[in-house]
This record gives C-alpha cells, structure tokens and sequence, in this order.
C-alpha cells in the first residue's frame, strides 16, 4: 500500500483526558480495533512473532492495535483492504449472520466505509446509511448508527439500526469482539450456565451447557439463544492471570427513524443472543488474514440478534448494547 493509500485508508485514535485510555477505530466497517485502559505510546514496534497489527492514523501517525496491554485483538495477518473485513477488534455483522442468506458473509457493514458523524472527549460516533452499493444485494432503506463511549475502566458500544424505508426489515446483527488472552487453554466464560446454544461444530445441534465455565479445548462455535432474554444480562471473561472482563449485553427497540429526535422515544427489551468462537488449530492455518498459533491468543464473545432477529417497523429503531468492564 502506498504512503497515499495508506492515508487514504487511516484509523482514527480518540482519548479520554481524565484518565489517558484511548480507543482507535477505523472508519472502514466501523471497526473498533483497540480499546487501551491505560496510556499508551503513540507508536509501538510488532514483535518479530506478531503481536498485534500496525495501522496508520489520520493524524499521520501510526499505531499497533491489538497487541500487548489492549483489551481487543487484532491479527497481524489481517489485510487492510477495502473489500476486506479486518480480522479483529469489533467488526460488525449486517445484515446478515455468517454465511445464513444470499449476502456475503456476514453482510456488508463490516466492508462499508462509514462516516465520523461526531468525535469527541472519550466518544466517538459513526454512521452508515443505504446506498447504491447496498440496494444492490439488500433491497431497504436503513440508517446504522455506531456510538462508543469510554473510560479507563468501561468500553460501551450501542449499535442502532434505524428503519428509514416503507416496509418492516428483519435483519441480523452482530458485534463481533475480539477479545485478546494469554493462554486459551487456561480462559473460560463464565454466566452461560444453564442456556441452550446450536454448536456449529456438531452440525448446528443443540445442547444446555451444564458446566459453570465454558474452556475452549478445540474449534469452537457456539450460538447461545437468548443469552439476554429480557434486559442486560452479563458474562465474566478470565483472560489469563487475573485479567478479568466483565461482558454485558442487551438490546431494546421502539420508536425512532434516525432523525435526530428520537432521544425521548420509549425502548422497551428485546431478546439478545450471544456467539462464542474460536478457530483453533486447523481453521486458523486455512485462514490467509489469521497466523497459524494467533487462536492461542484470542475468543470472541459475541451480543447479536442471530434467532432473535428483530421485526423493525418503518420509522422504528432497535439497539444492540456491550458494555466491557474492567476488574
């Protein structure tokens, strides 16, 4: 990529003064890449194994994300490119799931360019309406709103997806956050005790997880139903060594067409999923934007509306929330 390109194709880096943290994301698929607690160098070097992806800045700097001391992690084989998802951090899933539709997987959110609609003090807006590009394989007119807002100590993302069109849309969504670990031989999720999930791996069969920690001892896939029924409901990640992650998640609809006057309108709960995945061995050697042992390093624990996909009347809203926390 020339040096033009590469500024073409920048991240953008946004801080919080009180406490130093800083979040960069990147304007291509609405891409958080790295949420940093703690004050961080503005330029750091990859080691030689890899350890994160370094990416230019619109400031004109540069940047590793999802390397050592992030919350977030981010290959450092992921192709920063325009028709490619970047391989970490929190890309978004919309409007579609994986591969479950006619759309490419995943939709088409995560490959978008969206626009930085506000940018402020530990806060940061984006926002993608439809488009030529979008009729093309997905026939409604929507209005994606991506708000994040941050601390040292708190990470919280809400994605709306307002209904501007004439009909009701039924779509998927989901972020899908990369979460950087020591060791996954030693990580577990605990809180989805007793929820039923479709294991992907075992040809999409369902299963009621019995045990308080859910380990990752091989590829992993897993579709939590209603993970949040009715309200926020909230997962605790052991990433290694006392490194905690407390996951929330829910999602709520109501009124609200993206106009800017929806701030008052009533959101009542939804039902809100959750995925959990890993690669492991294999899959991660078959993936070209993923190095061969980076799945010893990372989980994705997901909130999304998967089978509950929400019915968005015209001029309606809904809102899928995670709020990371820090212990």
């Amino acid at each position: 990529m020339s040096d033009q390109a590469a500024q073409d194709f920048a991240a953008v880096r946004v801080t919080h003064a009180a406490t130093g943290a800083s979040i960069v994301v990147h304007p291509h698929g609405a891409t958080l890449l790295s949420w940093m607690p703690a004050p961080a160098p503005p330029s750091l070097v990859p080691s030689p194994s890899g350890n994160g992806k370094e990416v230019p800045l619109d400031d004109g700097e540069k940047v590793v994300v999802g390397g050592t001391g992030d919350v977030l992690f981010v290959s450092s084989d992921t192709v920063l490119r325009e028709d490619k998802a970047i391989r970490g951090g929190v890309p978004i899933a919309f409007p579609q799931f994986a591969g479950e539709g006619s759309l490419p997987n995943h939709g088409f959110a995560r490959t978008s360019r969206w626009t930085v609609a506000e940018k402020g003090d530990g806060m940061i807006v984006l926002t993608l309406e439809d488009n030529p590009r979008t009729r093309a394989v997905w026939g409604h007119a929507f209005k994606l709103e991506l708000r994040i807002e941050f601390d040292d100590a708190k990470c919280h993302s809400t994605l709306t997806v307002h209904n501007t069109g004439d009909a009701p849309i039924e779509p998927q969504a989901l972020l899908h956050t990369y979460y950087r670990v020591q060791n996954i031989n030693v990580v577990y999720v605990e809180g989805l005790t007793g929820l039923t999930y479709e294991d992907k791996v075992q040809d999409f069969k369902s299963f009621e997880l019995k045990d308080k920690h859910l380990t990752i001892k091989g590829e992993t896939d897993k579709i939590f139903r209603s993970a949040a029924p009715q309200g926020k409901a909230t997962f605790t990640l052991d990433a290694g060594s006392g490194m905690w992650r407390h996951i929330s998640l829910w999602a709520e609809a109501g009124p609200g067409d993206g106009s800017g006057d929806d701030a008052s309108a009533t959101m009542k709960p939804v039902p809100c999923d959750a995925v959990v995945w890993n690669p492991w061995e294999d899959k991660a050697k078959a993936m070209g934007d993923f190095g061969d042992n980076e799945f010893n390093n990372m989980i994705c624990v997901e909130p999304g509306c998967v089978r509950n996909k929400p019915t968005i009347p015209p001029g309606h809203r809904f809102a899928l929330h995670q709020e990371i926390s820090l212990e």
